[in-house]
């Protein structure tokens, strides 16, 4: 199988896989302090010859900046089991949000399919252990094949532009709870990209051969409730 053919297959079984998983709804106590991230794909942007629409794969999650402590909120199935097809591993997927150690936590409870759809929103409760605590919001996505003339398909392995089956790294949006007391509603903002061959786990802030990927997304929106609502 040639890797166009083999890429085709991919993407349209990471579609199937889509279609056939609903995406966990978080139950959510209004009195207590919770999240809500919407997210609007644009899937428009990532046509294939095989299909209309390309999702992305995606991870959320939360940090505690003064201890470091992280919980993550969301994470699309392949990714988070670290499981996909064709492929043993794939860790460009996902870097910077693999690095926080969210795979060797319950990842059954925050992992399911990709949404299909225009918009979604996760909702998550805030664990009683980051109540009243200023917290950062992380986002991290990746579309494969996505590729540019920085990450050219054909670029050779010995080259820095070579990115196997990404394309473009996977691009980190970050936002901020500064007073947990307050409700907010929050923009996230693009602050860089994992590593193109999910080497390393660290946010490179350059985003100077960044192109197309920064159209993963047409609208990025996060809300924060501090509770005490019935």
């Amino acid at each position: 199988m040639n890797r166009i053919a083999k890429a085709s297959c991919i993407i349209l079984a990471c579609s199937l896989a889509v279609c056939s998983s609903p995406v966990k709804k978080a139950v959510i106590d209004p009195s207590l302090p919770h999240l809500s991230v919407t997210l609007t794909f644009n899937a428009d942007a990532y046509n294939s010859i095989l299909l209309k629409k390309i999702y992305p794969t995606y991870a959320i999650w939360v940090r505690d900046p003064a201890s470091g402590e992280t919980r993550t909120i969301y994470v699309t199935g392949k990714a988070g089991k670290n499981s996909w097809m064709f492929a043993d591993e794939r860790p460009s997927a996902a870097p910077v949000w693999s690095g926080t150690g969210g795979r060797a936590a319950d990842v059954d409870s925050v992992t399911s399919a990709t949404p299909s759809g225009e918009t979604f929103t996760h909702e998550w409760q805030v664990p009683e252990a980051l109540r009243g605590k200023k917290l950062e919001i992380f986002i991290e996505a990746n579309i494969a094949f996505d590729y540019n003339e920085h990450f050219p398909k054909d670029a050779p392995k010995d080259s820095p532009a070579f990115s196997d089956v990404n394309g473009q790294p996977s691009l980190v949006w970050r936002a901020r709870i500064e007073d947990a007391s307050k409700d907010a509603a929050v923009t996230p903002a693009l602050i860089g990209h994992g590593h193109v061959l999910g080497k390393d786990h660290e946010i490179d802030a350059d985003l100077s051969r960044i192109t197309t990927a920064k159209n993963i997304f047409g609208y990025v929106k996060l809300a924060y409730s501090a509770g005490g609502k019935k």
